[in-house]
């Protein structure tokens, strides 16, 4: 279904669509997604893909930049891009790929200065035109491309998994090229979602090991324990969530032997061979703190008075540490 606009046309959609989507503060409904520059050799290159919806309205605006979409020669060939919405966020339903929806611009080079937009859903097995309805729009000029609906147009959804991909066709309809934004996954939407996300990491910090009896002793048990924290923007906390491994080994040889968690504390516990005099006993921690995702907190702009909810997510760090001792 070709829905067209001259670039002139456009120009002005699009400054309208702006204004629309700046104001549309009610909710933290704003996520900007970025994809690798020159990574679509021929085809048209998504280096950006920025989604804000209202969560009052339901209206929704997808933005992308878009280099070398328009081809300046009449040779026949098309370029499209297509923003895919998996809004069920269930693979196995949709699409082959587990969509349900395709938001697309294309342009024929056959009249460089028209380009066209639509909305495609995936039912009874095959894609099928989604007609325009009062709250569809489409706007572009030069490398800056829009499109806004409401989450009525997409079946009520106001969450999805979305990714973009570029197609360069010729004259005779065969794909030449083409790209994909990201590279390999997809970007996660939320209307009521977080608007600005925190990403740290929680680094262990392996303290001094303490031996329990003082000294190794051949045919005695042995308890090696480890203190531990975790350093989290510049914060010290506990292990919870973390995990920790332990290794014992006796003149190089690796021994049985337990390690157990207890609070902020790493025990290695093994039993010293009787004849294990004089040789090296080495006991070694491996630690990795929790990961984890909180959508929880809040952002506050002191200049605009803007705000929203801001995601914290923690990637767990690992550390090691080896004690080694003689055994009397």
């Amino acid at each position: 279904m070709k829905r067209g606009l001259t670039l002139a046309a456009a120009l002005t959609a699009a400054l309208a669509l702006s204004t629309i989507a700046g104001a549309a503060g009610t909710g933290p409904s704003t996520i900007t997604f970025t994809d690798a520059t020159g990574d679509a050799t021929g085809a048209p290159d998504i280096t950006n893909v920025a989604v804000q919806g209202d969560a009052t309205s339901g209206t929704i605006t997808f933005a992308a930049t878009v280099t070398g979409l328009a081809l300046p020669a009449a040779d026949g060939s098309q370029r499209a891009v297509d923003l895919w919405l998996n809004t069920d966020r269930n693979d196995s339903t949709g699409s082959g790929a587990g969509n349900e929806y395709d938001l697309y611009f294309w342009t024929d080079s056959t009249d460089p200065a028209q380009w066209y937009w639509g909305i495609a859903t995936y039912a009874n097995g095959s894609w099928q035109d989604v007609a325009q309805t009062p709250t569809m729009h489409g706007a572009g000029s030069g490398n800056q491309f829009a499109l806004q609906v409401n989450k009525s147009d997409l079946g009520g959804a106001t969450s999805f998994d979305v990714y973009a991909t570029s197609t360069t066709f010729d004259s005779s309809g065969n794909i030449v090229a083409h790209d994909n934004a990201p590279d390999d996954a997809r970007w996660v939407y939320d209307i009521g979602g977080p608007s600005k996300t925190l990403a740290t990491t929680a680094s262990p910090v392996i303290g001094k090991p303490v031996l329990v009896p003082a000294k190794a002793t051949a045919g005695k048990r042995l308890t090696v324990s480890f203190p531990v924290s975790v350093s989290q923007l510049g914060q010290s906390g506990s292990l919870a969530g973390g995990k920790a491994v332990g290794t014992a080994s006796v003149g190089g040889k690796a021994v049985p032997h337990t390690t157990s968690v207890q609070g902020n504390v790493v025990k290695v516990s093994l039993v010293v061979p009787k004849t294990a005099k004089g040789k090296a006993v080495k006991v070694t921690v491996a630690v990795t703190a929790g990961s984890s995702e909180d959508d929880n907190g809040t952002w506050v702009n002191a200049a605009t008075g803007e705000t929203g909810i801001q995601a914290t997510i923690v990637k767990g760090g690992s550390a090691a540490k080896t004690l080694s001792t003689t055994v009397h």
